[in-house]
């Protein structure tokens, strides 16, 4: 006996029209809904003031876990750098949009004061890989070039040049305050 009641037929296994329809509407309300939840956590970090068109802003909104509230979004952006605390100058983080002279203001803030004629000279790990990118452009093979590096490099720690010399301690201190790695700096 066949029945024609939207169930499957057991003699040959196709779901029957009904059944289609309903899963199709299902999938259906299920992108909308995916849709829906991504327009309001956009909404909640724009509220919140998160310039959404830098790479490391969304990398934030995706990987954020916390509170959907734009004062726990916000609280969590200071803490990435991302937006700088009310009350505090405001600056253009990645350089999008930035004219000269603010990003000389930047540099000099970061170097403390401004910077002179001379470049400063090249510490061991910058002169290494200065002199192996050279190398490499002069036609040299890789691994000569990574060896002369490598030279260069434990010629510089010989010489007691701090950026050749790996200090575990200076560098979860560094990690700790810029909170990225922290749990593995200790």
């Amino acid at each position: 006996m066949s029945n024609n009641n939207d169930q499957t037929d057991p003699n040959n296994g196709d779901e029957s029209e009904g059944i289609k329809n309903l899963r199709a509407k299902a999938e259906q309300t299920d992108t909308q809904t995916a849709r829906a939840d991504a327009a309001e956590r956009k909404l909640a970090f724009l509220e919140a003031g998160i310039p959404l068109s830098s790479k490391p802003a969304q990398g934030f909104m995706q990987t954020y876990s916390g509170e959907m509230t734009p004062e726990a979004i916000k609280a969590e952006a200071i803490e990435w750098g991302l937006i700088q605390a009310e009350g505090t100058q405001q600056s253009e983080q990645f350089g999008e949009g930035s004219d000269e002279r603010t990003q000389q203001q930047l540099r000099d803030g970061l170097e403390g004061g401004a910077a002179g004629d001379d470049p400063p000279e090249l510490g061991g790990v910058d002169r290494a890989l200065k002199n192996f990118k050279d190398n490499r452009a002069k036609g040299m093979g890789a691994k000569p070039a990574t060896n002369l590096a490598f030279g260069e490099v434990i010629k510089a720690a010989a010489a007691g040049d701090p950026q050749a010399i790996f200090d575990p301690e200076a560098w979860a201190k560094e990690q700790a305050k810029h909170g990225h790695g922290a749990e593995f700096a200790r």
